[in-house]
């Protein structure tokens, strides 16, 4: 028996966004070539080839749920003999860094809102290839449920998906360039500017906030298969936070009072030749927590502290933040 060594950088996603056409959510739900209820014809779903290739930065957890139930008799002489799956469908997360040539590509797929077959208000699915080493798993169908985007000083900037997805299966493995733009390409806490209340604050560690789309969390229906018929967003919630270096009263302050804030994150990169640019704007803010600003008897530390939001609406008509 053969065998091989994987390589981490043999080890990616690429991923393209799929039409009402070929989405198994869309018009054509239920009607591809090998439909039978039980087992679709894959290859007929989503997209033919990725349109992007993303490094992971860390261990993906995208994954096949049959949900398989067994079937018992009242003869209790006999062993199990039987089980079937009943509601089938994929889910995990992918962990990944940022490049910034994907992020026009990413806001589509997560952020954008657009009108599917019977729904509105909709995020895109997207059909996501992910290979280790000469294992390629295709997985249909996917629709972004949360998006956790975390910046932190000295170190690249994470975005972990959390996915809901139709389905998955094996195919060929998907050839690319090596990978020379994982390292040299990243946002990073190098390349951010934060401002809060419209003034920059030099003295951030951290800024992160989560994008959740609130999909359907059992999208199963009484139909012709065990496969989800459609994958519904219920809304929109932001939450997020900062770790900064105490420097007096103003954010303990709004916190005390539920009074609101602004923050606004902007990401600048050049590579190569190209300059990239993405700003994340969050027009009101109200702060759920306020911790590590106390008194403290430990000498040589500095005071931090720890602000945890939630992003709101501040009128019908403007959402609670914005994605450029």
């Amino acid at each position: 028996m053969s065998s091989f060594v994987v390589q981490s950088w043999e080890t990616f996603v690429g991923i393209a966004l799929e039409t009402d056409g070929n989405s198994p959510y869309g018009t054509n739900a239920g009607n591809f070539t090998g439909f039978n209820g039980t087992s679709p014809n894959f290859s007929a779903f989503g997209a033919a080839s990725p349109t992007i290739f993303l490094p992971l930065a860390g261990d993906e957890s995208m994954v096949s749920i049959p949900n398989y139930v067994d079937l018992n008799t009242a003869d209790g002489t006999k062993y199990l003999m039987k089980y079937q799956s009943i509601a089938n469908h994929a889910e995990g997360s992918l962990p990944l860094y940022c490049s910034p040539g994907s992020f026009a590509f990413l806001k589509q797929w997560i952020f954008d809102r657009l009108t599917v077959t019977g729904a509105t208000n909709q995020v895109r699915s997207a059909t996501v290839w992910v290979q280790v080493g000469g294992v390629c798993r295709r997985v249909v169908g996917v629709k972004v449920n949360t998006a956790e985007f975390n910046i932190t000083k000295g170190q690249a900037m994470n975005l972990n998906l959390g996915c809901y997805g139709y389905g998955e299966h094996i195919v060929s493995s998907i050839s690319f360039s090596a990978p020379s733009w994982w390292y040299d390409a990243v946002y990073a806490g190098d390349t951010v500017t934060v401002q809060v209340d419209g003034s920059e604050h030099t003295q951030m560690d951290t800024v992160r906030w989560t994008i959740n789309n609130l999909l359907d969390d059992d999208p199963h229906r009484l139909w012709s298969s065990n496969y989800p018929r459609q994958l519904l967003t219920r809304g929109r919630e932001v939450t997020g936070g900062f770790d900064a270096d105490f420097q007096g009263s103003a954010e303990y302050d709004k916190f005390l009072r539920g009074a609101s804030a602004t923050l606004n994150v902007a990401l600048a990169k050049t590579v190569g030749s190209g300059s990239y640019t993405a700003t994340f704007n969050f027009p009101k803010l109200r702060y759920d927590n306020l911790s590590g600003a106390n008194a403290t008897n430990e000498k040589q530390r500095l005071i931090k502290e720890s602000v945890d939001f939630r992003a709101l609406s501040p009128n019908v008509s403007t959402d609670e933040m914005s994605w450029s």
